[in-house]
């Protein structure tokens, strides 16, 4: 519930106040307003007891840590500023009773001067949102993440590339520049790949699967393996150097990595594998000396080794009891799992060129049917959700 919560708040911010009308996702927004670090978002004890009224307000207060002095101290003097950050000490403290009051809250804090926007849009930054805002659309089963995410990768597919499709990095009032780097590609691959799964729409495997292609014809290192940070057509470098390190946001080596490992199971395309192997062995030594520093790379290892797992569902997209089945595989938690849908209205489903072994996967007395596959072995087709489920969680 909370984490949830959490991710839902996330979203509401974001789309309320860092998206373009185009539909692409701003940078940042600054700390400081009016020269002070935090202002738009800290409140006095005066204000909320002219904001709020008994018995709520003492509750508020007691809940959100308040008080009169502050609950923070002021990094540079050492001294408590009066102000409050509201936070719940207590992650499992329901704060759903107190909705009127912080939206009263909210309504007041928009009448303060904002901080600074960085308006840009950064391909890369976008595509981690947009696989943020895909993943919540599917698990949370919502329409607005999902359109969200469709209207940014539209608006990067538009307006951030240039005349031969290759991705540039930056946009701002009109104007996109710079070429794309290499987690520009990456990041926004990952977004596409789980767009598809949130609506099956195969334009997002097929612009994921170009721009794929871009980034190994181009930024790959033929000598010793794994993809560097700028492509061959990039200005003159003298040295061309690779990101590997996950910190904050993972490298685009190591997403990278699972990228390559969901399109060839996808695409039974064992190159691409072989693609995903090459760049764990040539980071392999500075893998074994920092393991933690490479945690989403360690990831795409365990993605790697672990037995793989495709669950295509082949239906009638409309139909509900197909929806049903859906959801359920969706809201299942296996990292190495792929779900795959097999449209049996459409005479020509797009998917069957993309992944062939679909092709035959049909639906059995008109009832959506689920085929799960292991290792590219897969199970007899079964109609039964809670037999899907049990061959997912095997």
């Amino acid at each position: 519930g909370l984490l949830k919560e959490t991710a839902e708040e996330i979203f509401t911010y974001v789309l309320r106040d860092m998206t373009d009308t185009g539909g692409g996702l701003y940078s940042a927004e600054d700390a400081d307003s009016e020269g002070e670090e935090g202002k738009f978002y800290v409140w006095s004890e005066d204000e909320l007891n002219s904001l709020l009224e008994e018995p709520v307000l003492s509750r508020f207060k007691k809940i959100y840590n308040v008080a009169g002095d502050g609950n923070f101290t002021d990094e540079a003097t050492g001294v408590k500023t009066g102000a409050n950050i509201l936070y719940l000490a207590d992650a499992k403290t329901e704060d759903g009773e107190f909705q009127d009051a912080r939206k009263n809250l909210f309504e007041a804090r928009e009448q303060r001067i904002r901080p600074h926007l960085d308006d840009k849009v950064l391909t890369d930054w976008n595509g981690l949102m947009i696989a943020a805002l895909a993943k919540g659309a599917a698990v949370f089963e919502n329409q607005q993440y999902l359109n969200a995410a469709l209207k940014a990768a539209d608006f990067v597919w538009q307006k951030m590339r240039d005349e031969q499709g290759r991705l540039l990095h930056r946009y701002r009032n009109g104007e996109s520049a710079i070429h794309g780097f290499m987690e520009d590609y990456s990041f926004l691959i990952w977004g596409l790949l789980e767009l598809y799964e949130a609506d099956f729409d195969v334009r997002h495997l097929e612009r994921a699967m170009s721009l794929n292609h871009i980034l190994i014809k181009h930024f790959w290192d033929n000598d010793a393996g794994g993809f560097y940070s700028t492509a061959d057509y990039s200005e003159e470098l003298l040295v061309r150097h690779k990101e590997i390190y996950d910190g904050a946001v993972p490298s685009g080596n190591s997403v990278a990595i699972m990228n390559l490992l969901k399109l060839a199971r996808i695409t039974g395309d064992s190159g691409l594998e072989g693609k995903a192997e090459a760049i764990m062995q040539a980071f392999a030594e500075n893998i074994l000396e920092f393991p933690s520093g490479f945690c989403y790379m360690m990831s795409g290892l365990n993605y790697a080794l672990s037995p793989s797992c495709e669950v295509v569902i082949a239906g009638n997209p409309d139909d509900q009891s197909t929806i049903n089945m859906i959801q359920k595989a969706r809201q299942l938690y296996q990292p190495n799992k792929i779900i795959l849908f097999r449209n049996t209205v459409k005479e020509k489903d797009e998917i069957v060129s993309i992944a062939v072994f679909t092709e035959s996967m049909t639906s059995i007395d008109n009832k959506p049917t689920a085929y799960v596959c292991v290792d590219h072995k897969c199970d007899l087709p079964v109609t039964d959700i809670d037999e899907m489920i049990n061959l997912i969680n095997r």
